[in-house]
């Protein structure tokens, strides 16, 4: 189901662990969240892949693994940067985020040479 985040984080638990929470009458752990979005991409790009996360986390573009990480922890944004290269047109972004116990959270975004946010592109959720 389509899922916008709240400002910079996209809080996975919030958004479908506590349905099945409500639905099974268990806390859920120890499970696996899936975020899938289609980036529309104005110009070649040579930039950095800022993530933060709680838990680890593997990042695809194109079916490429561009970044993947087993840590346990809480999130923050940009507590790992990965370069990254796109080109002009579209590419699908596909992210596996771990929860352990507690928050399930991703923290996700381009930047450029400087550390400054990329947003000339445009996300979309169907190809």
């Amino acid at each position: 189901q389509p899922v916008h985040a709240d400002g910079d984080r996209l809080d996975l638990k919030d958004r479908f662990l506590n349905n099945m929470i409500v639905k099974s009458g268990q806390v859920v752990e120890q499970c696996f969240g899936y975020a899938c979005a289609y980036l529309d991409v104005p110009r070649d790009l040579d930039a950095t892949l800022a993530v933060g996360s709680d838990d680890g986390y593997k990042i695809w573009i194109d079916d490429q693994v561009v970044a993947d990480l087993v840590v346990f922890r809480g999130s923050a944004a940009d507590q790992e940067k990965h370069p990254v290269k796109l080109t002009k047109g579209r590419h699908r972004l596909l992210v596996k985020v771990h929860n352990d116990i507690a928050g399930h959270e991703l923290f996700l975004r381009f930047l450029d040479a400087d550390d400054k946010p990329i947003t000339d592109y445009v996300v979309r959720l169907t190809p």
